[in-house]
């Protein structure tokens, strides 16, 4: 960031005439032409369920904020995940429920949307840095149809990696807006602070706008005169929303340093190999795997490894292509620190890529404005082509083992074989299907396989919850009791005191009293023991409330349906307690009623 100029390079590098051979076409044009080209090759999502963490997420977080504003002040009694603070995010998800509800079809919509206009603003960035109409153009588009973005765009939960990107591109386009115009400082500045601070609300590798903004510093440009002012304006400006957001952060404890161990010999090791393994997805993106619980390594990674650092020796020499490299080591560092924290159950994924990957497009459409003019029909421009049409296929093809839960886990059993979560989702899913034995066979593979102690907590509750369908009292006890024996969870003793409550009912069918109100009694301080841990576990509390009305204490049953009612009116079991509520509430307003209960 020196002062006074800096010889700018030529905006369309050896002469004007790379653009001869190629249609007058505007901007605006051009960039409509990417984001139809995103839109298209993500159409087939449109009818996708939803996969993995997206119901859990929507289920225990979003559906209990009773405004936007409860993302960024979330009520102490939300379950939250440690370490991860992305309102901006959530308030998509809250905004796209209270339109849709429970349709994934308006979920996937917004998601397929914010990666069109992300490929069209790909293209601008690329024109701003000075490459000419085609070479932007090959860039965005070879963005809009990597299918490394897959798992960003097909899955909702992965949304916060679309969204943040969508945060970053517009505070460098800001940035790119104020070199050229510096009287609009004022304007920019703000616009600047403003998608920092989204870009890190949407998610945390958003801190690093003003890593960028650096970086976009010193490429050099025609139409801009660099000096210290403008820089150090979009740095200060951009972190200072970095600041707010940090701030905010901590307001929510959602901490996250204190995940960050110490770097070993071996940890570093693994950096290495996670680098190696990007570079490789980067440029040959085939054997894409949704769960990758470790770094892989071998001489394929290694090799990729080197060549990343070569390229990376290459790229500092031209200013251009510094940035695009520079763009895509400071976007990727957040995600590499996942490997040296227990903070996420993939220690690498497809979907860290989405924002490095630009750093690639951009390089792709540097280099192409370097070379000498393309015509439309020669060889080079089909080869090109062909390779945009050829990653586009893949992509769509890809698209399909999102489609739903099933089709997800049988993928990635298929091709993970030694670790336990894939085949408890994949049981979660057939269950759900009423494919119980099917379900039942993936349990027992994922208590085979390697798991953390909560993977494997997790396959009890669910095993349970299954024996529990088929009647099988005992065993489902016996595998919630093991549940609670590795960390207390409260959907296992939702399912001790379906257990207890199911025995009390049939203690009552067969007249034996004294055993059905034991069980009831079982039954309710389970189900109490589940509320402790999550007082918004709407199921326990319903399940409780029939409890005790089946105990006859009907007062404090009523109090319990119409806390279920509070907590989520919109679901089934919200709308069965109203209903119940409403019998009880009539039930007890007859004098005569409300005497018997008193009596009870």
């Amino acid at each position: 960031m020196r002062s006074a100029r800096v010889p700018a390079e030529r905006s369309t590098p050896r002469g004007v005439a790379a653009v001869v051979a190629w249609p007058q076409v505007s901007d605006g044009v051009l960039a409509g032409v990417v984001f139809l080209a995103a839109l298209a090759v993500y159409l087939n999502t449109l009818a996708h369920g939803f996969v993995w963490d997206d119901l859990i997420t929507l289920d225990q977080r979003v559906r209990f904020y009773r405004s936007p504003l409860d993302a960024f002040l979330e009520p102490a009694d939300i379950p939250g995940f440690p370490g991860v603070f992305r309102p901006l995010t959530s308030t998509s998800l809250w905004l796209d429920q209270y339109l849709w509800w429970r349709n994934p079809f308006g979920f996937h919509l917004t998601s397929v949307l914010l990666h069109a206009l992300n490929a069209a603003l790909v293209y601008l960035v690329a024109r701003r840095i000075g490459c000419h109409a085609p070479a932007a153009l090959v860039g965005a588009l070879l963005f809009a149809v990597h299918p490394i973005h897959t798992e960003a765009v097909a899955w909702v939960t992965a949304r916060v990696d679309v969204l943040a990107t969508t945060f970053t591109l517009l505070a460098m386009l800001a940035f790119a807006r104020l070199r050229a115009r510096p009287r609009d400082v004022w304007g920019m500045a703000i616009a600047i602070a403003v998608c920092a601070f989204a870009a890190a609300a949407s998610k945390e590798p958003g801190v690093v706008v003003p890593a960028l903004i650096v970086a976009a510093a010193m490429v050099p440009t025609a139409r801009a005169v660099i000096t210290d002012r403008t820089a150090w304006i979009g740095v200060a400006a951009s972190s200072a929303g970095v600041l707010a957001y940090l701030a905010l952060r901590q307001v929510n404890r959602a901490g996250g340093a204190e995940h960050l161990a110490a770097p070993t010999a071996a940890s570093l090791g693994r950096l290495f190999l996670a680098f190696g393994f990007y570079v490789e997805r980067l440029v040959v993106p085939v054997e894409l795997c949704a769960y990758l619980p470790e770094v892989p390594g071998g001489a394929t990674v290694v090799a990729f490894a080197i060549l990343g650092l070569v390229a990376v020796a290459l790229a500092a020499r031209a200013p251009r292509a510094r940035f695009a490299v520079l763009w895509i080591l400071v976007t990727l560092a957040p995600s590499m620190l996942v490997v040296l924290a227990d903070i996420s159950v993939t220690a690498v994924a497809e979907r860290y890529l989405y924002l490095p990957s630009i750093g690639l497009a951009l390089l792709a459409a540097i280099v192409l404005a370097a070379r000498p003019p393309l015509r439309r029909l020669a060889p080079e421009a089909v080869a090109i082509a062909a390779v945009l049409a050829l990653l586009a296929t893949a992509t769509v093809l890809r698209n399909r083992v999102w489609h739903d839960e099933i089709t997800l886990w049988s993928d990635v059993t298929r091709q993970q074989h030694g670790f336990a979560l894939p085949y408890m989702n994949l049981g979660l899913a057939l269950a759900d299907a009423g494919r119980l034995d099917e379900a039942e066979a993936a349990y027992h593979a994922a208590l085979d396989a390697q798991a953390s102690p909560t993977t494997k907590r997790d396959t009890y509750v669910n095993l349970g919850h299954l024996e529990l369908r088929r009647d099988r009292l005992d065993d489902a006890l016996a595998l919630f009791t093991r549940a609670n024996a590795i960390a207390p969870h409260a959907s296992a003793h939702y399912g001790i005191g379906a257990v207890y409550r199911a025995r009390a009912r049939a203690a009552l069918a067969s007249g034996d009293t004294q055993t059905a109100g034991e069980n009831f009694a079982r039954a309710e301080g389970a189900l109490t023991a589940a509320l402790r841990i999550n007082p918004r576990h709407y199921k326990s509390e319903f399940l409780l409330a029939t409890v005790l009305y089946q105990g006859g204490d009907f007062t404090r049953a009523l109090e319990h349906f119409r806390h279920v009612v509070e907590v989520a009116p919109d679901s089934d079991v919200g709308r069965q307690a109203a209903g119940a509520a409403g019998d009880l509430a009539a039930w007890l307003a007859d004098p005569a009623h409300r005497a018997d209960a008193a009596g009870r």
